[in-house]
Order: structure tokens, then C-alpha cells, then sequence
């Protein structure tokens, strides 16, 4: 089996010079994050691929095991959703904010259950009927640093303004200031962008890592995968939002009011015990996953690797012909005979080639109500005389249609037509 991770975020199309849309160096951490477990897991190099996480709905590659580990609340901005069925996604450390999230709801009962990285997440699918658990956050998995005596400096990423005051007089000649949020300056976002960005993003990482002794951050991935190295860390905003509704299980948070009472010499949290779960966790759920994809995505790719002959080509031809036909028409009315596969093959082939055209009704002297919400009336109806071209697509009915159009005056090739995988 194959598994995927995130080289980039936005495809090349995703962005452009109208996009509110900064990097967040937090999305590379998380990969970085997912990364270390593959290695930790021993899947090798060769069975992993690189992913893009907007083109996940157009991914037509290997059938891969892609670990969503990452929010997922601008699907709609950046149409994610339906993913590739050639993507077998593993929600594990997912967020999500949207109450309104109905329209994924089936997306994610396929895959459940979801892990979530919150608290808020995981209630508000848990109330829409999904299973979900608690998981933390991906990046509180990576490794320990060592300790070294360049680990002096205290970095303040993306503080508020109002911390400024509280800081001891004592540290002010340590402190180095960073930030989360990178403006992109090539859009739309290509190859060459996406690698800036991510080098960016490790060569910050690995400053924390080297030369930090505190962190204090109003960002999640920065305490976070921070946290996991063994740097000590405060997490200080002027509002928690639903992303840290777990991290309180590990460090206080503090608020503007709470600024004064800021412990300015925390200790390292000991997040082993978290880690040892994760990754049991982690490794037990691409297990399930695997056992449950590889034989049958093997043998669908076995079937899927061939010239593909296109199927109802020769009755596409006809509406094809139809419409050269009555093209000098503005619109045109019809009828479809016959409520099977075929009249509605034909019904969604008409409204793609013919798209001035109108149906009337379905004809079928054994349905009632509506096929594709299109009303359905017996032979020798009014509306059935109105219709400029009669569809017959039913083999069975054939003839009883043939002798029902001749007797109302209908010519076949003009007036009629059949629309039969069986004859012409």
C-alpha cells in the first residue's frame, strides 16, 4: 500500500493576486510531524507519495492512505471535497469550525472514526451523528531535542502587543521575535514558492530547536511542536479559540488578564505518555486501513489499468446527431418512453448536449409520480402530443411506442428516435 503526505497546501490555481491568503509555516510542521511517524513506522521512502491538499479532489494517481492531519475549514473556499476515490483519507488530528457541515457528513462516515484534534471538533461530530475521539495534535509526536548550551535565546512569535509590558527587564536582551505568517511572492503559488516557503519553515524549526530556551507564542504550532522537542513554552492570546480546546492538559493559557501572573520560568512538559498513545494509535489505525484497501484497491487498479473504451459512445452519437439537427432551433421540447437505465442515460445526455432543449415528460404506461423529478404521464396524453421529438428507450415497449408515434403522425428518424444499447 501506498501513503501520502503534504509537500505543498495550495495548488497552482488555488491562488492568485486577489487571494487573502498568507503561509502559515504551522501547515509544514504538521508535515514534518507525519513524516517522523513514517520513519518511526519503518515505511519506506519508495511507498510513500507527495500530495498537494487542494488537488486531493482531482488526485488520479496510485490509491494511496493519506493521513488528514491538518484543519479542514476552508473546504469550501477551496473545493476539497469530494476527495479522490483514489485517496483513502485517515482523519486522525483533523479540526473543523463549520456547524454547517452537512454537505461532508457522508464523506466523513465513510472513514470514521475521525480523530480530533479538539475538544470543539470532536462534539460538534459527535452531535452530527459521527464517531469521533480526542487525539491531540500530530505535531506534540515529534522527537526530543538534545541539550546543547547555544539554547539561550527566548522567542516571541506573534505575540499580542499587550504582552510587551510584562516581559522581566531580565530577559529583554534574549529575546528574538518571529513569525508564523509568510507572504507569498509569486502567485499563483508554483514549485519554486512552495519550496521557499518550506525552507523557511525548517530553518525556523530548527532555530527553536537549537538556540531557544523559551518559546512564547499565541500559535498552536508553535508551542505545540515546540512542547514535543523539550523547549519550554507559554502560550499567551488575547482569545483561545477552539484549536487549543485540549492544550490545557499540558500548559496554562493565558489570557491579557492573566499576563501578570505568567510564569516566565516554565519547565519542560513531559509529553511521553501522549506520544507512546499517539503513535499506537497512529500505527493501528493505518494498519485497519491498510488490511481493509490493499487487496481490493490491487485488484481494481489491475482492472483499471487498460485503454479505456468510452461506453455509450454510439448513443451519445445520436443526441450528438440530434442536436446538429435542430441547432438552427433556439429551443425544442421532448419527450423520453421509457423510465429505465436507458431514459435516464438519455435524460442526462440531452441536458449536457442539447442544452436548448426542455423535457416535457416521461412516458411509461407502468410508473407513476416522477422519474428524475420530471413528471411521468401514460401514452396518448396531451402533453405526449406536444413534445417536438419522442426518445423511445425501451426495448420491451418498443413496439407498443413505434405503433402509439406512427398513430399520432410521428415519423421515426424525424419525430422519433430509439435510444437501445440492444438495436437501432
Amino acid at each position: 500500500m501506498k501513503y501520502g503526505r503534504f509537500v505543498s497546501w495550495y495548488d497552482d490555481i488555488s491562488l492568485d493576486k486577489h487571494s487573502n491568503v498568507v503561509a502559515n509555516i504551522g501547515d509544514n510542521a504538521q508535515a514534518y510531524a507525519i513524516d517522523h511517524l513514517y520513519k518511526k513506522l519503518g515505511i519506506p521512502k519508495e511507498d510513500i507519495i507527495d500530495l498537494n491538499y487542494t488537488g486531493l479532489k482531482n488526485y488520479d494517481g496510485e490509491y494511496v492512505i493519506v493521513p488528514m492531519a491538518q484543519a479542514i475549514t476552508n473546504y469550501k473556499r477551496f473545493d476539497i471535497f469530494p476527495i479522490s476515490r483514489k485517496v483513502i483519507p485517515y482523519y486522525i488530528s483533523t479540526a473543523m469550525n463549520e456547524p454547517e457541515c452537512e454537505d461532508i457528513l457522508p464523506e466523513l462516515r465513510m472513514y470514521q472514526p475521525i480523530g480530533c484534534r479538539d475538544e470543539e471538533t470532536m462534539e460538534l461530530l459527535r452531535a452530527k451523528g459521527v464517531q469521533a475521539y480526542l487525539s491531540g495534535c500530530v505535531t506534540l509526536t515529534l522527537p526530543r531535542r538534545k541539550e546543547s548550551p547555544k539554547q539561550t535565546k527566548i522567542y516571541l512569535v506573534d505575540v499580542p502587543q499587550a504582552l510587551e509590558k510584562y516581559i522581566p527587564e531580565e530577559l529583554k536582551d534574549r529575546v528574538v521575535r518571529k513569525t508564523h505568517a509568510y507572504t507569498y511572492e509569486k502567485l499563483p503559488v508554483d514549485d519554486e514558492e512552495v519550496k521557499r516557503i518550506n525552507t523557511i519553515a525548517i530553518e525556523q524549526y530548527r532555530e527553536y530547536c537549537e538556540e531557544g530556551a523559551l518559546v512564547v507564542s499565541s500559535r498552536l504550532h508553535a508551542i505545540v511542536p515546540c512542547m514535543a522537542m523539550g523547549i519550554p513554552v507559554i502560550a499567551v492570546s488575547q482569545n483561545f479559540d477552539y484549536r487549543f480546546s485540549w492544550l490545557d492538559k499540558f500548559i496554562p493559557l493565558y489570557y491579557p488578564n492573566d499576563f501578570e501572573r505568567i510564569d516566565w520560568n516554565p519547565q519542560v512538559v513531559d509529553v511521553s505518555e501522549f506520544q507512546e498513545k499517539f503513535i499506537r494509535s497512529f500505527q493501528s489505525g493505518l494498519e485497519r486501513l491498510s488490511r481493509i484497501y490493499t487487496d481490493t484497491c490491487e485488484l481494481s487498479s489491475y482492472l483499471e489499468n487498460r485503454p479505456n473504451e468510452k461506453m455509450n459512445r454510439e448513443l451519445r452519437k445520436k443526441v450528438e446527431i440530434l442536436q446538429e439537427k435542430r441547432a438552427s432551433k433556439s429551443e425544442f421540447t421532448y419527450g423520453i418512453w421509457g423510465c429505465g437505465v436507458h431514459g435516464k442515460l438519455v435524460y442526462k445526455f440531452m441536458k449536457e448536449i442539447c442544452p436548448q432543449s426542455s423535457i416535457k415528460a416521461f412516458i411509461d404506461p407502468y410508473v407513476k409520480g416522477c422519474c428524475m423529478n420530471v413528471p411521468v404521464i401514460k401514452p396518448g396524453h396531451d402533453i405526449f402530443k406536444e413534445c417536438d421529438f419522442i426518445w423511445v428507450t425501451t426495448q420491451p415497449g418498443r413496439e407498443m411506442a413505434k405503433e402509439a408515434l406512427t398513430g399520432d403522425r410521428k415519423q421515426e428518424g424525424i419525430d422519433f428516435d430509439y435510444f437501445i444499447s440492444a438495436s437501432f
